[in-house]
């Protein structure tokens, strides 16, 4: 889904106002808090492992009370030169604060704000920098969702544009301020400009020709050497023997 949110709906994110302007819907997900919570609270609802609702109030006041923790943290980012996770941060901060503590329900939603944070970064607290975490540059203005993903910004863009897809281009050539496409079956699209992205592979062939193309760019092609390079760690099983974990790893040979 990451290709169908909008990370700032502001006029500084470009996509903002031209998703405005060609009239396409946006679903508010989150506040400016986005980095704490993937989604507003009052768009969410969560329940214990009996099925039980949680109750708003104690999910807000949770909520406030992670918030002065993560504060707490940036005093000890300041006292400790070297970096450490956010949870160890979090940890320290507890021991100096006992009263910022919670105990059975309210701990377990402690622990799904500490998630949603994890969501973010797509790594576990403990993996999370402590000194780099919050210097993200977010924009403002929350989080939008669109239901149909960017596609649907590229398909109104496209609305009545000539677009011609499955012609092979066999010559581009430049004269008179004017660029002639020319396609198999000598059929020629004339413009004022053309943005071109040919592959590699297709200028070293020659299978375009072009008098827009330098020599000097056709002779660098000619050096380049296109290379996959595969790495491959297949984590194949995992079994236990004397309560020791082997893991096994096979890493195929490069030729």
């Amino acid at each position: 889904m990451g290709a169908s949110w909008l990370h700032g709906a502001c006029n500084e994110n470009p996509l903002a106002p031209l998703i405005c302007r060609l009239g396409l819907t946006l679903y508010r997900t989150s506040g400016d808090d986005s980095v704490l919570y993937d989604h507003d609270l009052e768009s969410c609802t969560l329940f214990d492992m009996d099925g039980h609702q949680v109750p708003q109030k104690m999910v807000i006041e949770v909520g406030e009370t992670f918030k002065k923790i993560l504060k707490e943290t940036e005093n000890v980012r300041i006292e400790h030169h070297d970096d450490m996770s956010v949870l160890q941060a979090i940890s320290i901060v507890l021991d100096r604060h006992p009263e910022l503590r919670q105990e059975g329900l309210s701990n377990e939603v402690l622990q799904w704000y500490i998630c949603r944070m994890e969501s973010w970064f797509v790594v576990d607290a403990d993996m999370i920098s402590l000194k780099s975490w919050d210097q993200e540059h977010i924009l403002s203005g929350g989080q939008r969702l669109m239901i149909q993903g960017y596609d649907l910004i590229i398909k109104t863009l496209s609305k009545d544009l000539n677009i011609h897809l499955n012609h092979r281009v066999t010559n581009i050539s430049y004269g008179c301020k004017k660029v002639v496409v020319t396609v198999e079956g000598e059929r020629n699209f004339v413009a004022d400009a053309a943005i071109i992205t040919v592959p590699i592979g297709i200028l070293k062939a020659n299978l375009i020709e072009s008098n827009m193309i330098p020599a000097s760019m056709r002779e660098l092609c000619e050096l380049l050497i296109l290379i996959t390079v595969v790495y491959c760690s297949i984590h194949l099983c995992t079994f236990s023997y004397f309560n020791i974990n082997f893991y096994v790893h096979f890493i195929p040979k490069m030729n």
